[in-house]
């Protein structure tokens, strides 16, 4: 098994390896680097060996193979300074014994946009919006879990309507594994290639490796502590995030995390797309089965004062999970 796991590691890394190019990498798509899941948010985004729910359509599709069989995830986010400037996700999971299943959903749109004739005159307003659609498979072998992801990447601009469903070399695509070594230590890997979403403009690919560790309260099966740690290496450079998730009840849950730290590579202009970022996040959990989770994520400058007077750099968001 740990022969086929390395295998597994050398085959994604050719086959999502990309040459130095040219072309430009997009603003498009950029609402998919905000995360799935205020849960996961809240703990800065690093959920890649961790996440076992529905969510895991996004993060990593290994993990669509867990202990609960239905799963559903909602989250919904609004710009604390543009409130037409909204993003909504949603995803559902149903996992067999040695097979799981999962949809989702996510989009970011923006209302209220006046439309003018070449003459200034006021024509009404329009909606633009960005979304995809996840659909995704995995299968457990033992310890080692292995995972799919296909998403189709549409835009709809001013009226009119931009559909783009990606061709199979270009396919916006998710590999991922989930790896047991021993108890509460996992390690997890997640790959996304690199999608040309429109001529010439590029989502660029990221390859994600973490580790987590899992630590219940003594004698008991309930937990205690959750800790994740990811490297994403991109195109141009390396990233790290981790994230904390504290029970001081069963029910209650308190999560940090930061997000995005530069470690190798990155110029100021890539860092746009991947400014650092902090994140703290509470969760409850009503009956066993339905969580409500808020998240809040501050984007970090290299001042600490421009960082706050910047309304831009903070994002909220709540979600609701059932099992």
């Amino acid at each position: 098994m740990k022969i086929f796991f390395l295998q597994f590691l050398l085959i994604t890394s050719a086959i999502f390896a990309q040459e130095n190019q040219s072309e430009s990498t997009t603003g498009l798509a950029s609402f998919l680097k905000r995360g799935f899941s205020a849960r996961w948010v809240g703990m800065g985004g690093a959920p890649v060996a961790l996440v076992q729910d529905a969510s895991s359509i996004y993060w990593n599709p290994a993990g669509l193979i867990n202990e609960k069989n239905f799963q559903m995830n909602l989250s919904y986010a609004e710009d604390w300074v543009f409130s037409d400037l909204a993003f909504n996700q949603a995803a559902i999971s149903y996992s067999f014994k040695k097979l799981g299943l999962g949809i989702g959903y996510l989009d970011a749109s923006v209302d209220g946009i006046e439309l003018y004739d070449d003459k200034a005159n006021y024509e009404g307003s329009a909606q633009y919006s960005e979304s995809i659609i996840l659909g995704g498979i995995a299968l457990s072998l033992g310890d080692l879990k292995l995972g799919f992801s296909h998403i189709n990447y549409r835009v709809n601009n001013l009226g009119y309507s931009q559909s783009t469903t990606l061709n199979p070399k270009k396919d916006f695509i998710i590999l991922g594994l989930q790896y047991y070594i021993f108890k509460g230590l996992n390690v997890g890997v997640s790959v996304r290639n690199k999608a040309e979403l429109l001529p010439n403009e590029y989502l660029e690919s990221e390859r994600k490796i973490g580790i987590s560790y899992t630590h219940n309260r003594a004698n008991s099966d309930v937990n205690l502590f959750n800790a994740g740690l990811d490297f994403n290496k991109l195109e141009y450079g390396g990233l790290l995030s981790s994230g904390l998730e504290f029970f001081p009840l069963k029910e209650l849950a308190f999560r940090m995390g930061i997000s995005n730290v530069k470690i190798m590579g990155l110029s100021e202009d890539k860092m746009l797309d991947y400014r650092q970022k902090l994140s703290f996040g509470m969760g409850y959990t009503f009956k066993e089965r339905i969580r409500l989770s808020l998240s809040i994520t501050q984007h970090l400058y290299p001042s600490l004062n421009q960082s706050w007077k910047d309304p831009f750099s903070r994002n909220i968001l709540i979600g609701l999970s059932f099992d």
